[in-house]
């Protein structure tokens, strides 16, 4: 597992809500006894930041997937699971790769 500030993150207070241009901070876990967790990003977009907030949750997501469709494919008799199946695993691994700063294959 790769090295990041384990989850969940939440997105915490919008500034400037009402402008053109609202930000938005992303926090990691809150310890017990302290007042707030880590800042993960500062001055986000409010959408960028929900994404970023969702990060550990959708890597989380696409390991588990990559563990289920691997059980699949290995019980599946239908030539077709095999060419759908290296597509899927192919997005998941550059997603599993890019989140966990490892080098994408193009």
């Amino acid at each position: 597992m790769s090295a990041h500030t384990p989850g969940p993150w939440h997105v915490g207070g919008i500034f400037m809500p009402n402008s053109d241009d609202p930000r938005a901070n992303v926090w990691g876990p809150t310890p017990q006894g302290f007042q707030s967790g880590l800042v993960i990003c500062k001055k986000a977009k409010p959408m960028d930041a929900r994404l970023i907030a969702a990060a550990p949750d959708l890597l989380r997501a696409c390991i588990e997937s990559r563990k289920l469709g691997m059980k699949i494919y290995h019980n599946a008799n239908a030539h077709e699971a095999a060419m759908d199946w290296g597509k899927v695993k192919a997005l998941m691994d550059a997603a599993i790769e890019k989140a966990e700063g490892k080098a994408v294959r193009e």
